[in-house]
């Protein structure tokens, strides 16, 4: 306890609650996935004609993603952050004034920059830097913390178009807020005290000696090649696909589906707010559900949820009841807790003698889920309408648990323990030489 209280220093919590607030500012690139529609009737265009955009955002998050590590080694954590929120503000504001096409689909790369370097990779440094062994349940709690707050967001922006305002005020006040608002959080953040910064270091080079232990073990799981010639890896790789298919089907498109159904803009948005909020309650308890009860239970848990929620938006589809509505977006939000999958399934699967390569080809997969929805889903939803995209996310949803099932019972690990077992039980001498 007293560990804690030391990691939790009056500079600990103004990190966290600044970290927690520029994450949340910063993953408010979202408002356009929320104001969408409303968009599309400015515009006079199909979403398809917009994916482009869409399409850059995720490109460009996952290429700057990658680049973290190796941006950070040479920059400070806050420094990204003050930048992304920047880019961020930047971003909302060029939606609001921007009226030509390329440069508004260009825009996509200020958003993607503002999700994949400035948010997530230096929130998790932050997490690390200040709060020690501690990094991975605070890490949790700024991703829970950034849903609670994107959700008051997109509410307060669904009012602000209740009450009369167009796409481009919304967007141009909320990008002031960003900007500004993220620019100085950043700025206020201070370096951990010198009796913390101590205790990570230690901590650091007590994780390297570990690692150069399971390095030199005889047995510590499969190596990136290794890997590859397995059909687990595969397998894994094909349902963090199509799980972020739906994922992005959901958080880009959700606004576009109801509004096909009749629903106002407006309403429509406020919907995906409690969407998001509830994306934030379900991170909470997903990682201590995946560590305790293993992959496949899991698993099973999390796709029956999501299936349940598709179930709840074909039946909306023929009444469009706000109860049936709700309870829709609550059961769709279990897309969230498939991101403590790779922690979890890696691991289980392969053993952590190369996760890192390992986690790297499943995220390239699972970002290029979602450019791939950026563009389909636009296309089902403009040229086939709202009840074959429900059939989309219901086959992808079964592909997704079939896919990543089978991955965790073709572990290639289980010959790996099999074999250790029956060596084990060879040595052993028999009860009757005792």
């Amino acid at each position: 306890m007293s560990e804690l209280k030391m990691y939790f220093d009056a500079r600990g919590i103004l990190a966290f609650v600044c970290t927690g607030l520029i994450m949340a500012l910063g993953g408010a690139v979202g408002l356009y996935n929320a104001l969408l529609p409303s968009i599309v009737d400015a515009w006079g265009v199909s979403k398809t004609v917009l994916a482009p955009l869409l399409m850059l955002n995720t490109g460009g998050a996952f290429v700057f993603g990658l680049l973290g590590g190796k941006v950070l080694k040479n920059v400070k954590a806050k420094t990204c952050m003050l930048i992304g929120s920047i880019c961020c503000g930047l971003f909302l504001v060029g939606i609001g004034y921007i009226q030509s096409y390329v440069p508004f689909v260009l825009l996509g790369l200020l958003a993607g920059f503002s999700t994949g370097l400035g948010t997530m990779v230096p929130g998790g440094i932050i997490a690390q830097d200040y709060f020690g062994r501690y990094n991975g349940r605070v890490f949790g709690l700024l991703l829970s913390v950034m849903f609670f707050i994107n959700s008051f967001i997109t509410s307060a922006a669904a009012n602000m178009l209740k009450s009369g305002m167009g796409y481009q005020e919304i967007c141009i006040i909320w990008g002031v807020i960003i900007g500004v608002g993220g620019s100085v959080l950043a700025l206020i953040i201070r370096k951990p005290s010198e009796k913390v910064q101590k205790a990570v270091e230690e901590m650091k080079n007590a994780k390297l000696d570990d690692a150069k232990a399971l390095k030199n073990a005889a047995v510590g799981g499969l190596t990136l090649k290794e890997a590859i010639r397995t059909p687990s890896l595969w397998l894994l790789a094909a349902g963090m696909c199509a799980t972020a298919v739906i994922v992005a089907a959901m958080n880009s498109y959700g606004t576009s589906f109801m509004t096909s159904y009749g629903l106002t803009n407006a309403d429509a948005a406020s919907y995906l707010a409690i969407y998001k909020f509830w994306m934030g309650v379900h991170a909470l308890w997903s990682g201590f559900f995946a560590a305790k009860f293993g992959c496949k239970k899991f698993l099973w848990f999390v796709y029956s949820g999501i299936l349940v929620g598709i179930a709840l938006l074909y039946f909306w589809s023929f009444g469009q009841s706000a109860i049936i509505l709700t309870a829709a977006m609550i059961m769709l939000a279990f897309v969230k807790p498939i991101g403590a999958l790779p922690p979890i399934a890696i691991p289980e699967i392969f053993g952590r003698k190369d996760y890192d390569g390992i986690n790297s080809i499943e995220n390239g997969f699972y970002y290029g889920g979602t450019f791939i929805s950026s563009l389909t889903t636009a296309m089902i939803l403009d040229f086939l309408g709202g009840s074959a995209c429900i059939i989309y996310l219901v086959i992808l949803c079964v592909a997704a648990c079939i896919f990543t099932t089978l991955a965790t019972v073709m572990s290639p690990l289980v010959k790996q323990r099999k074999a250790l077992e029956k060596a084990a039980a060879e040595q052993e001498p028999s009860p009757e030489l005792s």
